[in-house]
């Protein structure tokens, strides 16, 4: 993995889609990324970002989500959303939305009334709104802080932001449930604001200067508190891998996004070894085992690190040896789940993959049986978590709340 994979994201240049429109607005895109810009909007030190739906916005017709590109009324009495919005854009700042509309990708929300939606809203301000969309699950859906990046690389005309001037509001801010109020769906915009390293705020907070509900959760695992966890501690000597002189066959067993492919690069694909697995041949599983048996079968050595979650499965790949003098070793991630689901979305940051689905993850556990020598291996090694950081850019994203 190298950071080169993310700041080749960062460095693509975007796309017009769209015609001009009012304030000389236009829409745009990278990737999975829509921007809305115009060249009247001045780049500043000073930046207000804000989520659109719940933070904005509510639907006018009561629905759990819009219906359309006109269903949609201020969260607030019009005097206090778009009088506030006016004041703060006066005094110089940049006024940016940043929100997720993965209904966009998935076919459930049309993306013109996404559009014309935030164009409709700035209209009613009387200011050009920057926003930035991001129509999947991928690296730049909140909380990945990929699109204020964006932002700042290439539509804040060349300016760096004062952090300590900036701030991004929203509503999924990892409240709990009381009497009166609903639980957040989810702690993301407070996450983003985080990771950007700016101050948070709630609709409320900032509209109205209610002050904060104090209790929140944070959800998934805390990266820093994980990472802080392993300071001054030595590697652990099991991640020593010996290499022996003779073939072998070697199987990795674990959790998607566990840790396998890196473990097997490190210690036995940079010693020569066949590599195999379903991300190299598109999920075909019967083209890993059959280049995996023809890689043996010339002398080499193989390592295979796919989830191989079951006695059954890892029966079907040591079927390859049988009859032979290659032995195999099994080595075993035993990454915590939490751990797995952060290193998922790390990964999608600095490798610039897509996530794996939760499915994957139901799918492991409910097959899982952990390796034993019982089933021919000649040693089964289990692999505890422990953080190897190759650049400082990798420690930085890996830090960032998922």
């Amino acid at each position: 993995m190298t950071s080169n994979l993310y700041e080749s994201v960062l460095d693509t240049k975007s796309t017009k889609t769209g015609k001009t429109g009012e304030f000389g607005l236009y829409w745009s895109e990278v990737k999975s990324l829509l921007i809305l810009d115009s060249p009247n909007i001045k780049g500043s030190d000073k930046i207000y970002g804000f989520d659109m739906d719940g933070t904005l916005v509510n639907p006018k017709s009561g629905a759990k989500f819009p219906k359309n590109r006109n269903d949609w009324v201020w969260i607030l009495d019009d005097d206090v959303v778009v009088e506030k919005l006016k004041k703060e854009h006066e005094n110089g700042y940049k006024i940016v939305i940043f929100t997720n509309q993965a209904g966009i990708k998935k076919g459930k929300t049309q993306r013109g009334d996404i559009e014309g939606k935030i164009m409709d809203l700035s209209k009613e301000l009387g200011f050009p709104l920057q926003a930035f969309v991001a129509t999947t699950e991928d690296v730049f859906r909140k909380p990945n802080c990929t699109a204020w990046d964006y932002m700042i690389r290439h539509h804040n005309g060349g300016i760096k932001p004062d952090l300590s001037k900036c701030k991004y509001m929203g509503d999924a801010a990892g409240r709990p449930k009381t009497k009166n109020e609903k639980k957040d769906f989810s702690c993301g915009d407070r996450a983003f604001a985080l990771n950007i390293g700016i101050d948070f705020q709630t609709p409320e907070q900032f509209f109205l200067g209610k002050d904060p509900r104090s209790e929140f959760d944070w959800g998934g695992v805390d990266p820093v508190a994980l990472v802080n966890g392993f300071e001054g501690k030595k590697q652990p000597a099991e991640l020593s891998v010996e290499i022996p002189d003779e073939q072998e066959l070697v199987v990795l067993v674990g959790q998607p996004a566990s840790g396998k492919s890196t473990f097997a690069k490190r210690h036995f694909v940079s010693k020569g070894y066949e590599w195999c697995n379903n991300d190299i041949y598109k999920g075909n599983a019967k083209k890993v085992l059959k280049v995996a048996k023809e890689a043996l079968d010339s002398g080499k050595s193989v390592v295979l690190d796919n989830t191989n979650p079951s006695a059954a499965k890892r029966k079907e790949i040591l079927a390859m040896i049988k009859g032979t003098k290659i032995k195999a070793r099994a080595f075993y991630l035993d990454t915590p789940r939490d751990v797995t689901a952060h290193m998922n979305l790390f990964r999608e940051r600095v490798q610039a993959v897509r996530r794996i689905p939760d499915v994957a993850y139901r799918s492991y556990a409910k097959n899982f049986e952990e390796p034993s020598t019982r089933e021919g291996f000649e040693s089964v090694t289990k692999i505890n978590f422990f953080p190897i950081f190759p650049t400082d850019e990798h420690k930085r994203l890996f830090l960032h709340r998922t």
